[in-house]
């Protein structure tokens, strides 16, 4: 049985995602980006998959509505374009939904990964003493080095190209808002934050591995959306999680509404 939520979520959820990718094409010149069939497009203008993205925005019914939309998306990056596309799965019905990789298959799209889709209307009280933590936003180049270096470390698959686009300073002069913590002496951990869609999107939590399970992107997080609740005011906060991080999220309050899906090229 759906989770009531799905129909809630799903759409603020994709709005959020959106605007994220968005913000890094709104930093490059020569990028793009256009509605295609059920979806919006996002070119940077350069060959990083990670950031070339097609975003799932609405409901689709049939197979063939979802094929038009991968067609499409296809023939505006060309033969050996590198590009990906997110999919939100509360926008099929369970029936679709199982036949939704094989559909990316025939077009050579891979799945690189899924998340659990998360949503939590404030942030549980904690559990624990959690440690001292100085979160400073990144705003200077020793914020954006260390922002760069902790995203290589946490994703290290794609952290050329995520360097490529953390370390250009006029990035950081839209929405998409960066914090790094330190402890110890050392950068410790970091993330991001996103308003859009009318929820707080947490984004690109990552922490050193000698320094995981010790309270630190915890930390991190609360005091993130302190900054961002003084500025916006309180909303309903989402985000994606790794599997190795449920565990933390189900203890700030968050719960599963859907998943998300990354398909990509190579």
């Amino acid at each position: 049985m759906e989770s009531p939520l799905i129909a809630q979520w799903i759409g603020p959820m994709a709005a959020n995602l959106t605007h994220t990718m968005r913000s890094f094409a709104d930093a490059e010149p020569g990028s793009r980006v256009e509605l295609i069939p059920h979806a919006t497009l996002v070119d940077v203008g350069q060959h990083l998959a990670a950031f070339n993205s097609v975003i799932l925005q609405e409901r689709v019914l049939e197979e063939a509505q979802l094929d038009q939309s991968i067609t499409t998306a296809k023939e505006h990056y060309g033969r050996g374009g590198a590009w990906s596309y997110w999919v939100g799965e509360g926008f099929f019905d369970p029936s679709l939904r199982r036949q939704v990789s094989n559909i990316f298959g025939r077009h050579r799209l891979r799945r690189a990964s899924s998340a659990p889709g998360m949503v939590a209307d404030r942030l549980a009280s904690p559990q624990r003493l959690l440690p001292a933590l100085e979160v400073r936003r990144v705003a200077d180049e020793t914020t954006r080095r260390s922002f760069c270096h902790l995203m290589s470390v946490g994703f290290e698959g794609a952290a050329h190209q995520l360097s490529a686009m953390y370390s250009r300073p006029h990035f950081w002069n839209g929405s998409f808002r960066g914090f790094v913590g330190r402890a110890e002496g050392r950068d410790v951990t970091a993330g991001a934050t996103v308003v859009a869609g009318g929820v707080l999107g947490i984004y690109a939590v990552a922490t050193l591995p000698d320094a995981m399970r010790r309270g630190y992107a915890e930390a991190l997080m609360r005091q993130a959306v302190d900054e961002v609740f003084a500025d916006y005011g309180p909303m309903p906060i989402v985000l994606q999680s790794s599997l190795m991080a449920l565990s933390l999220y189900r203890r700030l309050g968050f719960e599963s509404v859907t998943t998300f899906s990354l398909y990509c090229t190579g």
